[in-house]
């Protein structure tokens, strides 16, 4: 088994019991739904279309006010990018997929609009905010209809762990339970670009940004479920 794996579910486990020692309330539930995700410098020159996935991720999390909760996860979640290019020359035909498997384990902070919105409906929603750490777990990759995971892979070795910011959405669809919209952008590279010499390094930030290698771009939207809410002793 990937030790990044037995690491992340070890961290998971060690702030959950944490949290659960020092907070008034521990709230426990889980998470799925569909992913919709890029990657930067799969050579789509327009743009590509999104490689389509799932995940599933378990979750805790505490009051830290009111209105906020801090919330830990532990998810697997599948990324990737499709690339298909058609035309009547060679030179313009690509056809390209990479599937990656990630554990990753997100922290976010969660603030309830209820108290501030003065808007319809927005009064309903709950905003995150915060950051994740992941690994791949397993990959495949495939170019013009040939799998190419190995040689590439020994020409371009994913990195041991990723780091994301993320932002996202929870509106509420009966009692615990919640309809769920999240943005991810990684930050530090996947892994080394491409071919370094065909990005620009003048223009865009995000260009000068991608010489340095890949990063993954994942939409995710589904439902999470709240099972319980345990009272917990605080042993201070």
């Amino acid at each position: 088994m990937n030790l990044f794996y037995i690491r992340y579910i070890l961290i998971f486990l060690l702030i959950s019991f944490c949290l659960s020692l020092n907070g008034q309330r521990f709230h426990a539930g889980f998470k799925a739904g569909a992913t919709a995700t890029k990657i930067s410098g799969d050579r789509d020159p327009d743009g590509g279309r999104p490689r389509l996935g799932m995940f599933a991720s378990l979750f805790t999390n505490y009051p830290v006010s009111n209105n906020s909760l801090l919330q830990l996860e532990i998810m697997y979640i599948q990324k990737g990018s499709r690339a298909f290019v058609s035309g009547q020359e060679n030179d313009d035909y690509r056809d390209y997929r990479l599937d990656l498997h990630y554990v990753e384990i997100p922290v976010v902070y969660k603030y309830n609009l209820s108290d501030v919105s003065i808007l319809t409906y927005a009064e309903r929603l709950t905003l995150e905010a915060g950051l994740s750490f992941a690994t791949v777990i397993g990959h495949y990759e495939e170019n013009e209809g040939a799998d190419i995971t190995s040689s590439v892979a020994e020409e371009k070795p994913f990195k041991s762990g990723e780091l994301n910011i993320m932002a996202g959405l929870y509106y509420p669809l009966r009692e615990n339970l919640e309809f769920h919209f999240r943005f991810s952008q990684g930050v530090t590279p996947v892994r080394p670009h491409y071919d370094r010499e065909e990005v620009a390094v003048s223009g865009t930030l995000w260009n000068w940004i991608n010489q340095f290698g890949q990063y993954n771009t994942a939409l995710s939207f589904g439902i999470s479920y709240t099972i319980f809410t345990q009272p917990v002793t605080s042993t201070s």
